[in-house]
């Protein structure tokens, strides 16, 4: 073993097993610490929490059932529609919340969510993605070609109407700067002016857009479809 004095380095491989056996030994005492957390998450997902993470328990005043697992398909197969064979496709809704009793449904929604509701004249707009801008922005992509805007973190909403009518169901800001959405057959907006306005950009394919993401050489892709296996390029 090489001699040491207290004025001189550790050597190399000394210091290296010292340090390892001390990585070793953190790593060690971390997953015991955590090993019972570990243990009482899972539990939880077969007592309190569903296979998602959600609370299994109705909410407080019932209007919420609890969750019961049970098969939701019954007569489904193969080449058939899931939706034609849904145990509650039957079911109506309960109430639809606008501008005319937004005041009425209040403790059901935040404060943004009624402020947004009180300066639109008919909010019902399904909410497909939900991204952020560089400068801390919220944008939602919505149905009937609406994208929705936040500056204070979700608190207050603006709708921006992007021109188009259909469903957009993807959105990103690109490292320029330009808000580009995606949606229903093949649609792809581009706006420079943080919404303000847009513009159509042409793509080769008339497939719904359903996820966009900028690559680190500045191309943008959409989410593969069935059987393409692959993202696909949409802008170069």
């Amino acid at each position: 073993m090489p001699h040491v004095t207290p004025e001189s380095p550790l050597p190399r491989p000394l210091l290296s097993v010292r340090c390892q056996r001390f990585a070793l030994g953190v790593s060690i005492s971390a997953l015991t610490l955590a090993t019972p957390v570990m243990a009482q998450s899972a539990d939880a997902l077969s007592t309190t929490l569903t296979a998602v993470g959600a609370e299994r328990a109705a909410n407080k005043d019932g209007s919420i059932p609890a969750w019961v697992p049970e098969k939701q398909g019954e007569g489904w197969g193969f080449g058939k529609l899931r939706k034609d064979h849904w145990k509650y496709r039957d079911d109506k809704p309960l109430y639809t919340i606008d501008a005319s009793n937004v005041d009425k449904y209040a403790d059901k929604l935040s404060p943004g969510q009624v402020t947004l509701i009180k300066q639109t004249r008919r909010f019902d707009l399904n909410l497909y993605h939900l991204f952020q801008g560089q400068r801390g922005e919220l944008f939602a992509s919505a149905e009937q070609g609406k994208l929705l805007k936040s500056t204070d973190a979700g608190r207050l909403w603006s709708l921006l109407d992007t021109g188009c009518t259909g469903s957009l169901w993807a959105g990103v800001q690109l490292l320029d700067g330009t808000l580009l959405v995606g949606g229903l057959r093949g649609t792809l907006l581009a706006s420079e002016d943080q919404g303000v306005t847009w513009a159509a950009l042409q793509t080769d394919s008339t497939s719904s857009i359903t996820g966009l993401r900028q690559l680190a050489d500045g191309s943008v892709v959409r989410c593969p479809h069935r059987n393409e296996g692959r993202a696909v390029v949409v802008i170069t």
